[in-house]
């Protein structure tokens, strides 16, 4: 297939190693292949991670994209004083977390938790609602995880 697109002067290449802008001389430019769902999953942890390999802040190289206008995320106690948390996340405008734990995952725009749920190695797309007391672990042997479409 790829011979015959060639020979019709349908394909077309970018020399990726020219285009790639980096902060560190030393370090290797970033990719990632996201064509299945667990290396989409991955990728988005990646960025989580306390040094992740794509440096998102580097300003020789700006993220250009569309930003929604939505409030900031909002972590806020529940009724019982629970308050809400997160470690290591990236948590998007719009989110509203509520008495739970939110460790070492991305929360796209518009995302409710609510009280007493685990957030663990998630990735969580827009205006998705975690129900009370879900547990959404990627290490635990049991998932429940109960969602609808927020808002």
């Amino acid at each position: 297939m790829i011979p015959k697109i060639t020979e019709a002067g349908l394909a077309y290449a970018h020399p990726f190693p020219l285009s790639c802008v980096q902060s560190d001389p030393d370090a290797e430019p970033y990719w990632r292949d996201v064509g299945t769902l667990e290396a989409y999953w991955k990728a988005n942890l990646d960025l989580a991670s306390v040094v992740p390999e794509l440096d998102m802040y580097d300003r020789n190289w700006p993220i250009r994209t569309y930003n929604e206008s939505l409030p900031p995320a909002k972590f806020v106690q529940d009724r019982s004083g629970s308050h809400g948390m997160t470690l290591n996340s990236l948590v998007s405008g719009g989110c509203v977390i509520s008495g739970s734990v939110v460790v070492q995952s991305v929360l796209f725009s518009r995302v409710r938790v609510n009280s007493f749920c685990n957030i663990d190695s998630a990735v969580l797309l827009p205006e998705v609602w975690v129900v009370a007391r879900a547990v959404c672990a990627a290490a635990s042997s049991i998932v429940l995880v109960l969602f609808r479409k927020a808002w």
